[in-house]
């Protein structure tokens, strides 16, 4: 199974407000199935977002979630040091490539020509390829850098506020700032029901359940007027990067043991 990144047109957002815990079962996550490509180039039509080149297969939620948490859990466990500097310079909207000393492209060829995370255990796997956004990619990444630190959610100081110092790439960007205010806010809410969504499996009921769990906190984190898109796999998002932003950023190498 091949992973890459791609940039999708933007989804319809929902409106943040009332009533959380409908939007978290109204919005759908969108999930993009792949078929591996044939050698002779033919390509059948396909619909908007995803290309089938041969019969589609029906993806299990929970399979899919798993098979992406794998291949994070693996991209991460095998070069920690160059996704937390890929981390480092990056920002809700996107990852400046440059600064950790590779582009795109080439650090996407490096784990494709060395394949060391294509091989999961999963019969229908090889039957396709899962595709992903570089902001998709970025919030897996700061979810298995948080976890490979901590076994349990940590306790937030007692002098800690509720928006902290970020670094944001593309600076003078109102969205990355109001996404990254967001997640801290989350964060600094509901820092244990946050850690507790990380923890469960990406399609399962269970992250489902411990996403509506944070409806207090959502709530209370958006701003009049604000518009965000609320699913279960966003809110899982906003978690990853408001826990990494406050507890993991600029904490050093992964610990020895967690490896």
């Amino acid at each position: 199974m091949i992973f890459h990144p791609f940039h999708p047109k933007s989804s319809r957002a929902c409106r943040g407000g009332a009533a959380i815990s409908a939007v978290l079962l109204l919005c759908a996550a969108p999930f993009a199935a792949h078929a591996k490509p044939s050698g002779d180039g033919m390509q059948p039509e396909a619909q908007v977002g995803t290309r089938f080149l041969k019969k589609p297969v029906e993806v299990n939620p929970r399979e899919a979630g798993l098979e992406r948490k794998n291949f994070a859990r693996c991209v991460y466990g095998r070069i920690p040091d160059r996704v937390d500097k890929l981390l480092e310079n990056s920002d809700p909207e996107g990852i400046e490539y440059y600064a950790a000393d590779t582009t795109q492209d080439r650090f996407w060829q490096q784990i494709s020509r060395d394949n060391f995370c294509g091989e999961l255990n999963s019969a229908a796997s090889e039957h396709r390829q899962l595709s992903m956004s570089n902001t998709a990619f970025r919030s897996m990444m700061l979810e298995e850098a948080y976890l490979a630190r901590f076994k349990a959610a940590p306790a937030l100081p007692e002098d800690a506020t509720e928006v902290i110092d970020r670094r944001y790439i593309t600076e003078g960007s109102v969205p990355a700032r109001a996404l990254g205010r967001f997640a801290d806010c989350l964060a600094f809410r509901d820092t244990a029901g946050a850690d507790v969504l990380l923890r469960t499996v990406p399609g399962s009921d269970e992250e489902k359940q411990a996403a509506r769990s944070l409806a207090p906190a959502l709530g209370a984190c958006l701003m009049r007027g604000q518009m965000l898109s609320l699913n279960t796999a966003n809110v899982r998002a906003f978690a990853a990067d408001g826990l990494w932003n406050r507890f993991v950023r600029n904490a050093g190498p992964v610990p020895a043991q967690s490896n």
